[in-house]
């Protein structure tokens, strides 16, 4: 998810597109911005809408699910257009420039490890890569995203504290058994690695394979 003024950016990774996964995401990108977009750009999945135009001219039938989410937290969610790829034109920008600048990176660096790239794994390395990102002057904006996210971060829609998303930060201790897990922390996420084989890698080999994997 990216706020449109600042280019502030929420990134998680899942190995299936469930409809529960997909709000579980937008949960965490709320409790990460601390707040809620107003409106929210979507291209055209199921998830959220069933039938483009269906009642008019942009007037769509929407997934009840969906409508029933975004009217809880108060956001309004529109659609891109249809075969126009420009209009969700900063989404797949960031998604590219990931892919190039922490993922590849990051699958060149664990080749001759015995570590496997998942979902845990990912998710446990991109806030750190975020970080990087946030930090440094945007090409669009000329500035970081990160001090105009201190602006845009006031006009958000306050978040529903009640409603936990399912927790990416499950801190497992670090075990001798076959499906290790290793725990790593920053300074605001704690995930889990697995480890689907006796290791060779001992913690020290992790972040040291890790450690320069930048943006």
């Amino acid at each position: 998810m990216i706020l449109g003024y600042s280019r502030y950016a929420f990134i998680c990774f899942t190995d299936n597109m469930r409809f529960d996964s997909f709000i579980d995401c937008h949960k965490k990108a709320f409790a990460f911005f601390g707040g809620v977009p107003r409106t929210i750009l979507y291209d055209n999945l199921k998830s959220v809408v069933i039938e483009h135009n269906a009642y008019g001219n942009a007037k769509h039938r929407f997934n009840e699910r969906f409508l029933d989410f975004s009217k809880e937290y108060g956001f309004i969610p529109k659609l891109c257009k249809p075969y126009r790829a420009k209009t969700k034109g900063k989404v797949e920008r960031v998604i590219g420039y990931m892919k190039g600048n922490f993922y590849i990176p990051l699958k060149a660096r664990l080749k001759n490890s015995s570590l496997v790239i998942d979902t845990k794994l990912l998710n446990s390395q991109i806030f750190q890569w975020l970080e990087i990102v946030h930090n440094r002057v945007h090409a669009t904006t000329k500035q970081k995203p990160k001090e105009l996210f201190i602006k845009e971060q006031k006009v958000l829609l306050p978040l529903i504290i009640s409603a936990k998303p399912k927790s990416l930060h499950n801190k497992k201790e670090y075990d001798n058994c076959i499906d290790k897990k290793l725990s790593l922390s920053n300074k605001k996420y704690k995930n889990s690695i697995n480890i689907h084989n006796t290791a060779k890698s001992s913690l020290e080999e992790y972040d040291a394979l890790l450690g320069v994997c930048h943006a």
